[in-house]
């Protein structure tokens, strides 16, 4: 079947839109799967190796092309494992952790670690989920072993350099730089999560994976970030940046995810930009700022995109910009003026030494995670006893505190998620450099930088993370500007 670029744009966008609201109906709970199955019967024509081969060879803008070639191939990807996708979501949305005679839906667990003070009570549930999580594996190493073989059906070899090439992720430099971030704040990280432990009661050695967001949580500090000032905090963030909430019909709040997808906050596009759903399940203290401000961050990029931009430029493109807008507008939490401003009242610096741990857990799972998945997707099938210790024993030296093998497959869940979620921290601190380099320290508050971001925004995807960098002045990529602010004194300014 041929297709003229419009045609297959016109039909990209509506799978695009069928594929949104499937998901948006299972995170809300409205559905029991993503009924993956069901939407290839509709639209599976799209990912014909016919059309693959056509999209490369279309005369158009280079990045348009390219966001083509790649949506056309993770489409056939996504085809050939519907089954096991769909089969998968089922499981995780049924599945239940017993405790103290209830049944605990598995997604709303992890929240409740969070909030529970009790160690060894902490460690008890902790083991109760992961004995669940490891009922799923079946389904997940089902799926994995079917993303393989689709490769094959593409010809294939690699699929870890062939997602390189296609998606644009720059791989060998980002694991050279990933490399570099677990070297360079090793030092910071240890002294933060042991001064953290000793004031938990848990001292090195002691610490678990599932200790490490109580011990961010910090609720001493949430009277200085009340659950009751959180929408004026956020409302008052974003009209500083020209964007008035109550005016932005297109990004809907849904702020209570059903339980059993508490532990899974998302930014769901149903069309952009009219239609944006920021689902979100608060759990309180500051990481609620945190995660609803990087949502609304992806949210407004999205809902700013001019609405006449061809499909790939509002749907596709560069996976880092969504995560990076979104670093940029959750990392105000860490920001000493922003938090003056927010706080009511209360010593901050102490709560800017737990952003800044929080902080620098994620970044330093997805610099571990990064070399671990890609080794774990180039391998043949097998051997999942080493691969589970070997994410224990990897993710545990790089986060201090002990992990276990059952999350091995859940940790790489989306294919190359943490190459993406890394590049975005990347792109998103350099941006913030480059704000206030041009506009000093509040760049949050001042009108040109806000008129600045919009015109960013935008333009969706039609530049590349790097190519905007390189407008910014930059090489590209730059661990420099983050490595300043883990290095600032708690967590503030240089």
């Amino acid at each position: 079947m041929t297709y003229s670029v419009a045609d297959y744009e016109r039909d990209a966008e509506r799978f695009c839109q069928a594929a949104g609201a499937r998901r948006h109906r299972y995170v809300s709970g409205r559905a029991p799967s993503l009924d993956l199955s069901s939407l290839f019967e509709d639209w599976g024509h799209l990912f014909g190796l016919d059309l693959i081969e056509q999209l490369g060879q279309e005369a158009i803008e280079p990045n348009r092309r390219r966001a083509l070639v790649a949506f056309a191939v993770q489409g056939r990807l996504a085809r050939a494992t519907r089954r096991q996708t769909t089969r998968l979501t089922e499981v995780e949305a049924a599945a239940t952790v017993v405790w103290e005679q209830q049944a605990l839906p598995l997604g709303s667990v992890a929240p409740r670690l969070a909030n529970m003070a009790d160690v060894p009570a902490r460690h008890r549930l902790d083991a109760a989920r992961r004995a669940c999580i490891e009922q799923e594996r079946g389904a997940r190493v089902s799926r994995l072993e079917a993303w393989r073989d689709a490769h094959e059906d593409l010809l294939e070899r690699d699929p870890v350099a062939h997602a390189d090439r296609l998606l644009g992720l720059g791989l060998e430099a980002l694991q050279a730089q990933a490399a570099q971030l677990l070297e360079a704040t090793d030092g910071v990280y240890r002294d933060a999560l042991a001064a953290a432990g000793r004031l938990a009661g848990l001292e090195r050695g002691d610490i678990w994976s599932a200790d490490l967001d109580w011990l961010t949580r910090a609720p001493e500090f949430d009277s200085a970030l009340p659950a009751r000032a959180l929408g004026p905090a956020v409302r008052r963030t974003l009209l500083a940046l020209g964007q008035r909430q109550e005016e932005q019909s297109a990004i809907v709040l849904d702020p209570e995810l059903p339980p059993q997808h508490a532990d899974r906050p998302a930014c769901v596009a149903l069309h952009v930009p009219l239609e944006l759903h920021v689902l979100f399940a608060p759990r309180g203290g500051w990481r609620d700022y945190a995660t609803l401000l990087g949502l609304l961050g992806e949210a407004e990029f999205l809902a700013n995109v001019d609405p006449a931009l061809p499909f790939p430029y509002r749907w596709l493109g560069d996976g880092a910009l969504a995560p990076g807008y979104g670093a940029l507008l959750a990392g105000l939490v860490r920001d000493p003026l922003w938090l003056a401003a927010a706080a009511d009242g209360g010593e901050l610096a102490d709560l800017r030494q737990r952003t800044l741990l929080a902080w620098l857990i994620e970044l330093r799972r997805d610099a571990a995670l990064l070399g671990y998945e890609l080794r774990l997707r180039r391998a043949p099938p097998g051997d999942w006893e080493a691969w589970e210790a070997a994410y224990a024993q990897e993710l545990g030296a790089a986060l201090g505190a002990r992990h276990f093998g059952e999350e091995f497959l859940r940790a790489v869940d989306e294919p190359f998620a943490a190459a993406q979620r890394l590049r975005g921290a990347l792109f998103g601190e350099q941006l913030r450099a480059y704000l206030v380099s041009e506009w000093d320290e509040e760049w949050f508050r001042s009108p040109r930088a806000a008129r600045f971001l919009l015109e960013l925004w935008r333009e969706g995807t039609r530049y590349t993370s790097d190519e905007l960098l390189r407008f910014m002045g930059y090489a590209g990529f730059d661990l420099a500007p983050l490595l300043d602010q883990v290095r600032a004194p708690a967590g503030g300014a240089p």
